[in-house]
C-alpha cells in the first residue's frame, strides 16, 4: 500500500543531501539535572515560555502546571475544578505553540480556541477557522508556521452508532480514504487551503451485514504504512514517510524539497507474523467495536452554567447492549512485508530547527532504551539514545531535552537534561 501524496514527486523543487547508511553517530544523552518532587498523570505536552519556565499539560489530572527551570510548581493556571472559565473540561486537551511565547488551546464547547499568555492564563479567544474544528486541533502534527497561519490534519466523517445500529444487509456505509489532508488556515483572513497529503492508519471499514439477524461485519488492517508529519521551529512542514522512511519538506516561503531514504534496519514479515498479528487484531477490534455500538454517556463540558467549564449532564441511564460483530480479515498478501518503520505520533520537532524519530526499533538499543533519529533540512543525521527507562516529553532551546519517567500506576516524574555542547552531524 503506497501513501497518497498531495504533490507529484516531479514538484519537489530541491533533493536534499542524503544521510550515509554507515558510521552515522549516536549521542548518549546525558542524565538529568532536574527532576520535579511530585508525579503528573500524564504529560501530554511540555512547552517552554520566556525565563525557562514551561507549561506542562496533564491530561489525566485535567491540569495545565507553570513551573520554573528547576521544576518547581509556581501555579496551576488551568485547573480541574468545575464551573469556571480556567477549569481544564473532562476531555484530554492539546497545547500548541502559537505566537512568540502565548500558546493555544481548544475550547471545545464555544468551537474556538483559546490563547493563552506565558503564566497559562487564558487571555482572549480565537475564532474556529472551519465549523468542525473542535475535533480538528487535537490531530497530530498541528502547529503554527513563521506567519501564524494554523496547520492541522483534516479527518474524515464518521458515522453515529444511530447509522451504525441501522445498516442494512450488505450496505457499505462508512468506507473512509486512506489518507488525510494537511491544512493551513490564515485565521485573519479566514481562508484555508490544502498543503499536502498524508498516510494515516486505524481506518474501520464497515461491510454491512451478510443477513438481516446477521452481526455487523467490519474490516481493519493490523499493520500497516503511514506519514507522519510535525512544523518545524522555523515554520517549514517536516512529511515523514512510512513507505520508505525518507521526508518531504514544505518551506514556510513554499519551497519544497525531500531526503532520500534514512537509515533503517527493516525486519520482514513472515505469512505467520501477519496471521498472528490478524489473529490479535480480531479480539482487540471487535471487543472495541462492540464496546462501540452500544449507548454511551454522552457529557458535554458545560451544564447551563454561563461562561462556565468543567459541567456534566445528568446520567442518561442504561447503555444499550452492543450489536453483535464479525472482523473480516484481509488477505495476508494485502499486509506489508517488513514491519512499519514508525508508528502514530513518532515525530516531534524541538526549538532549534530539528525533527525527532522514534521508530519502531532500533539495533543501537542496548538494554532497551529508546533511540531517536534526529534530522534537519541541511541533511545532519544523528541518533541520539536516552537514559533507561525515559522518553522525551518535550524541548527547549539550546539543546534542552525534557524528559518523562514513571508508569501509569504510580504516575509521571518530568526531568530535564541538555544534549552534548558539541552535536556531530553527517551531510
Amino acid at each position: 500500500m503506497k501513501p497518497v501524496h498531495a504533490l507529484a514527486c516531479s514538484a519537489l523543487a530541491l533533493i536534499a543531501p542524503a544521510p550515509r547508511q554507515q558510521g552515522f553517530p549516536i549521542v548518549d544523552l546525558p542524565p538529568a539535572t532536574a527532576k520535579t518532587a511530585f508525579t503528573l498523570g500524564a504529560i501530554l505536552d511540555v512547552r517552554e515560555v520566556s525565563g525557562g519556565r514551561l507549561i506542562v499539560n496533564d491530561g489525566i489530572r485535567h491540569q495545565m502546571r507553570l513551573l520554573d527551570s528547576t521544576l518547581t510548581t509556581l501555579s496551576i493556571p488551568i485547573d480541574s475544578v468545575p464551573g469556571n472559565a480556567n477549569s481544564y473540561g473532562f476531555r484530554p486537551l492539546p497545547l500548541v505553540r502559537y505566537v512568540g511565547d502565548s500558546l493555544l488551546t481548544p475550547d471545545p464547547d464555544a468551537r474556538s480556541m483559546l490563547v493563552l499568555s506565558p503564566d497559562g492564563q487564558p487571555v482572549r479567544a480565537i475564532a474556529s477557522p472551519m465549523a468542525d474544528f473542535a475535533v480538528l486541533l487535537p490531530s497530530r502534527g498541528s502547529g503554527f508556521d513563521n506567519k501564524g497561519r494554523m496547520l492541522f490534519e483534516g479527518f474524515p466523517a464518521k458515522p453515529s452508532v444511530e447509522a451504525i445500529r441501522a445498516m442494512s444487509i450488505a450496505e457499505i456505509v462508512h468506507a473512509p480514504p486512506d489518507s488525510a489532508p494537511i491544512l493551513r488556515a490564515d485565521l485573519e483572513k479566514r481562508r484555508v487551503d490544502t498543503v499536502a497529503y498524508v498516510q494515516f492508519g486505524g481506518v474501520t471499514h464497515l461491510l454491512g451485514k451478510a443477513t438481516e439477524d446477521g452481526p455487523l461485519r467490519f474490516s481493519v488492517r493490523p499493520i500497516e504504512i503511514i506519514d507522519e508529519w510535525a512544523v518545524l521551529s522555523d515554520g517549514s512542514i517536516a512529511i515523514l514517510r512510512g513507505q520508505d522512511y525518507h521526508i518531504d519538506w514544505i518551506h514556510a516561503d513554499g519551497t519544497r524539497q525531500s531526503t532520500a531514504k534514512l537509515p533503517f534496519d527493516w525486519r520482514r514479515l513472515t505469512d505467520e507474523d501477519k496471521q498472528r498479528l490478524i489473529d490479535s487484531t480480531r479480539v482487540a477490534a471487535s471487543a472495541a467495536l462492540s464496546r462501540a455500538t452500544g449507548a454511551s454517556r454522552v457529557r458535554s463540558d458545560t451544564g447551563g452554567a454561563p461562561g462556565a467549564r468543567g459541567y456534566a449532564p445528568a446520567d442518561p441511564g442504561p447503555p444499550r447492549a452492543p450489536a453483535p460483530v464479525e472482523y473480516i480479515p484481509p488477505d495476508l498478501k494485502d499486509l506489508p512485508d517488513y514491519y512499519p518503520s514508525i508508528r502514530r505520533n513518532a515525530t516531534m520537532p524541538d526549538l532549534d530547527g530539528n525533527l525527532w524519530i522514534l521508530p519502531t526499533w532500533s539495533a543501537q538499543s542496548k538494554q532497551g532504551e529508546l533511540v531517536y533519529d534526529v534530522v534537519n533540512v541541511k541533511g545532519d543525521f544523528h541518533r541520539v539514545r536516552v537514559p533507561l527507562g525515559r522518553s522525551i516529553a518535550g524541548f527547549g532551546k539550546g539543546g534542552v531535552v525534557y524528559l518523562q519517567s514513571g508508569d501509569r500506576a504510580s504516575g509521571f516524574y518530568l526531568e530535564r537534561t541538555r544534549l552534548p555542547a558539541t552535536k556531530p552531524s553527517l551531510k
